[in-house]
């Protein structure tokens, strides 16, 4: 994909039940937990991690909400991030498109879809070296304030473990996409700069 900055996608990781607003954190698949997002680049390196959010928060509603975003509206357009149908439409923010017509339409979405797998390979890699963080190993056990240490620490340990070539087996999770479409914004610009990858591109 021409012109990508890198992936953003959210990943739950699952916690004991807070002691306050405790009903928050109960996430879409019924279990506790805080929904992290991640932005990944073509190394599997985290570049941009928020972990705040309780795990029933929409992955576009902490987009929303992010410095990051703040940060890439003010710019001049300098490419894009890649992200999933949960994310609005913009110039600095690729989403797929909701219904291809043609084949460059169809042909663009496949390309996206391969990009946008690096975000759930990177979120793989870092949960399967630390068990703590992953499914298969329970939820966090520690308090809320200390369980956000343990993530942010965890992802700074995989950047540090992918620049240095640390191996790591790989153990799936599952399906952790969050693909709900809640009136998503389709921005103009986004929408032009879109149809032109297709065009040129596809």
């Amino acid at each position: 994909m021409p012109n990508t900055l890198g992936c953003v996608d959210g990943t739950l990781i699952a916690i004991k039940p807070p002691t306050e607003r405790e009903d928050a954190y109960v996430c879409r698949k019924g279990y506790h937990a805080i929904n992290v997002q991640g932005v990944c680049d073509n190394r599997k390196i985290l570049t941009n991690i928020i972990v705040q959010w309780p795990g029933s928060t929409h992955d576009a509603y902490i987009w929303g909400n992010s410095r990051l975003r703040e940060w890439l509206e003010g710019q001049p357009y300098i490419g894009h991030l890649l992200g999933d149908q949960a994310y609005p439409l913009k110039q600095y923010l690729m989403t797929p498109l909701r219904n291809p017509h043609t084949q460059a339409d169809r042909a663009f979405n496949a390309a996206h879809k391969k990009a946008r797998q690096r975000t759930e390979d990177t979120f793989g890699r870092w949960k399967s070296r630390w068990m703590c963080i992953h499914k298969y190993g329970g939820p966090l056990t520690v308090a809320l304030p200390t369980a956000v240490d343990v993530i942010t620490s965890t992802a700074v340990l995989h950047n540090i473990c992918e620049e240095q070539g640390v191996p790591v087996e790989v153990l799936q999770e599952g399906d952790d996409i969050d693909d709900r479409v809640d009136n998503v914004v389709q921005d103009q610009s986004g929408q032009q700069i879109r149809a032109m990858i297709i065009r040129d591109r596809f």
